[in-house]
């Protein structure tokens, strides 16, 4: 009896220490290269800006867990000033600083920190993303200029 509880216990035991092994062991999402990210504001304190779009070109770098990177924004549509591209002098830049975390029972989280030289100002924003798959992240944002709140989405851009 004491051996059926002993090999009962190891039949259940073994396929969740392999899980646990598994994933530990893996390595973290390559998510460096080319993105493009869009940004809807949901919340803001100056309501001109719910329901804006931006969109930006960005470069990671990862290296093992830490993210670091440039970006551009690229275009815009909002509801007070209409659809417009930027290009050369006209785009923002800022610098791109993070990490990922791996997650057991869940998908892998991207915790992004974006410093922007914006046309009024400098300001922040986070970035906090589930990783679906190597070509797509999806989640949350929150930034300083004008407390915005919303949803991101990073595609990864090809050529």
């Amino acid at each position: 009896m004491l051996n059926f509880f002993i090999s009962s216990f190891g039949k259940i035991i073994t396929p969740i220490t392999a899980f646990f092994l598994k994933k530990a062991a893996s390595s973290f999402p390559n998510l460096n290269g080319s993105w493009v990210y869009e940004q809807i504001t949901t919340e803001s304190s100056y309501n001109p800006y719910i329901n804006m779009k931006l969109r930006y070109l960005a470069l990671l770098r990862i290296d093992g867990e830490k993210l670091s990177g440039t970006s551009e924004k690229i275009w815009e549509n909002s509801p007070s000033g209409g659809e417009r591209e930027y290009v050369g002098g006209n785009r923002t830049t800022a610098t791109i600083e993070g990490h990922i975390k791996k997650n057991f029972f869940s998908q892998d989280e991207v915790v992004i920190h974006l410093n922007e030289n914006g046309h009024g100002r400098p300001y922040s924003t986070q970035h906090i993303i589930n990783v679906k798959d190597g070509n797509l992240m999806e989640g949350r944002f929150t930034s300083t200029a004008a407390n915005q709140i919303g949803n991101c989405k990073w595609i990864r851009k090809t050529t």
